[in-house]
């Protein structure tokens, strides 16, 4: 196995910091049953790559926002013996995405926070599975491509010195299987003590 991380910052001044990021990750394993016929091999890679704009608009607003894409590879093959008939298999799962995530933040005051946020993702997978005795005959494929899209809105304030709350809001949508969220939120946190 192996991995690689890289980062680059572009940009760096008082209000804004522009940075690169790539991640790129491969493995590969096999399996050989010893005085049998059972067998398997598998090999993974992905690569990511990610782009993220820190800016001050103010003293009071923030945004954070991200660019996004990648990939994801995996390949399975290999020969079982379940009942003493020899079964072959072999899968072969793709998978490509992009997205784009900007987050805001406005200050109020020292006590009060407005925060939203909007997330737009794209995918597309690609699955392929093979099975049958003693090599692969029966193939099943699949294809699904879409988005997901969410959004949200919350409020933090403290009531008290060690009492802070948040009431938020988020909607998704996942336009691949049609389905539509909302997710109320409510935190309360307690200090009960001096750090």
């Amino acid at each position: 196995f192996g991995d690689l991380y890289v980062k680059l910052s572009f940009l760096t001044t008082p209000t804004a910091v522009v940075s690169g990021h790539a991640l790129l990750a491969s493995d590969r394993a096999s399996l050989l049953e010893s005085g049998g016929n059972e067998k398997v091999a598998s090999s993974n890679r992905s690569g990511y790559l990610w782009f993220r704009v820190l800016r001050s608009w103010s003293p009071a607003v923030t945004t954070d926002t991200v660019m996004s894409a990648g990939r994801i590879d995996r390949f399975r093959q290999g020969i079982a013996e379940p009942g003493g008939d020899l079964v072959a298999v072999a899968d072969r799962r793709n998978v490509r995405f992009a997205g784009v995530r900007s987050d805001a933040t406005w200050t109020i005051g020292g006590a009060n926070a407005l925060r939203a946020g909007l997330d737009v993702d794209f995918l597309n997978a690609d699955l392929e599975h093979t099975a049958g005795p003693p090599v692969p005959t029966s193939t099943v494929a699949v294809a699904r491509s879409g988005a997901t899209i969410g959004a949200y809105a919350a409020y933090r304030t403290a009531l008290w010195n060690r009492v802070v709350t948040e009431v938020g809001l988020r909607w998704d949508r996942q336009t691949y299987t049609g389905n539509r969220q909302w997710s109320p939120r409510f935190n309360l946190a307690w200090q009960v003590g001096q750090r």
